[in-house]
This record gives structure tokens, C-alpha cells and sequence, in this order.
């Protein structure tokens, strides 16, 4: 009977340790991985930063040769095709969600 309970433990531990390992290994990235740039929101109160932030953010994750930053337009096209009608020109974090889940 011990040995039983013994043997159920050590499954136990072995399959929760290999769950563990697989679920914490990181993703490797490829050029064809994409990344879709919410707009910041200006708390600083400065009106030089409106729209600047997340311009020279894209300009830089454009250099990269691992990511394609999708762009405002395929974004909005994306939630047209979801039945999204909202067309607005900002793309705030919770609206960005939604497309960057269905690439």
C-alpha cells in the first residue's frame, strides 16, 4: 500500500515538474511574428507627447528583423471583420486585444 501511495507521489512530482519546465520555456521569436502597438495614453500633461510615444516606439520595433509591427489600418480592418463597427483612430489597450488575438 505504501508503495502504491509512493509511486502515485513520485508521478505526481514528475508530471508537474515536467508541466512546469514546458509551460516557463521562453517563445522563440521569428520574422514572422507580429506586434500590435496600443496608443499611450499622455499623463504627463505635456501636449509634445501625444501620438510621439507610440510613433517612435513603432519606428524602433520596425528596425527589427523579428517582429512586423501591424499597422492602425489592418488593426481597424481586423475589428471590421469581427463585427467591431467602431472606426475610431485611436487604438487603446483594451480595443487592442481583440485583434492582436485572431493573428
Amino acid at each position: 500500500m505504501e508503495d502504491l501511495r509512493a509511486h502515485r507521489a513520485l508521478l505526481l512530482v514528475t508530471l508537474t515538474g515536467a508541466l512546469f519546465f514546458r509551460s516557463s520555456r521562453a517563445h522563440v521569436i521569428t520574422e514572422k511574428d507580429s506586434i500590435l502597438l496600443a496608443d499611450f495614453v499622455n499623463t504627463t500633461g505635456d501636449a509634445v507627447f501625444d501620438g510621439t510615444l507610440k510613433k517612435a516606439l513603432a519606428v524602433d520595433l520596425q528596425q527589427s528583423p523579428f517582429l512586423n509591427v501591424i499597422s492602425d489600418e489592418r488593426a481597424r480592418q481586423t475589428l471590421a471583420m469581427m463585427g467591431n463597427r467602431q472606426r475610431s483612430a485611436s487604438l487603446l489597450a483594451s480595443g487592442a486585444k481583440s485583434p492582436s488575438a485572431r493573428r
